[in-house]
């Protein structure tokens, strides 16, 4: 269906919207406007949970890259420390310590 002859109507995912009714069309109710489906359903415009298909954007989702981004690495991280930290003692020092 062109933009030009949609109708409006209620889906609970998507609120006020235009897009094709996945229901029943009989069992659903079909507004003429975007304003007519917020009045009824929302009491008013302002606060109106809508998705118009047809509406254009500002800034459109750029197009995704062709490839992947990043390089993975060459080789392997470097070698771990020389020395490696001390075991953990039983109980904690009785002072604070100069170092760690």
């Amino acid at each position: 269906t062109s933009c030009e002859g949609r109708k409006w109507h209620f889906a609970i995912m998507d609120g006020c919207t235009n897009k094709n009714i996945d229901a029943d069309p009989t069992t659903v109710t079909v507004y003429d406007s975007l304003e007519d489906c917020c009045n009824v359903r929302f009491g008013q415009l302002d606060g109106c949970v809508k998705n118009d298909v047809c509406a254009t954007t500002d800034r459109p989702t750029p197009t995704p890259t062709n490839e992947p981004t990043l390089l993975p690495t060459v080789g392997p991280t470097p070698s771990p420390t020389e020395e490696p930290t001390p075991s953990p003692t039983n109980s904690p020092t009785p002072l604070p310590t100069p170092n760690p």
